[in-house]
């Protein structure tokens, strides 16, 4: 699902089966556009909390950040 993410090739199916899928995807575009009007400089370094699956951190790699990410959540306690 990231790669596809990734690639902007969610399908309308996608999106509609998780709400966390949308909101990743929105998350997505919303820090897309951020970086687009505020270019990190190539090898900065950024702090990524609450990483989750690591998608922004794939979108800070892109922009050739080097990103140091973490996440303390553990899902599957947090789906019980």
């Amino acid at each position: 699902m990231l790669g596809r993410l990734n690639r902007d090739a969610l399908t309308g199916e996608d999106l509609a089966s998780s709400a966390h899928i949308r909101a990743i995807s929105e998350s997505r575009a919303q820090v897309l556009a951020l970086l687009e009007q505020e270019p990190l400089t190539p090898g900065s370094t950024v702090l990524e909390l609450g990483a989750d699956v690591g998608w922004a951190s794939s979108v800070l790699l892109d922009a050739e950040c080097r990103v140091i990410a973490t996440d303390i959540t553990d899902r599957k306690r947090a789906e019980e």
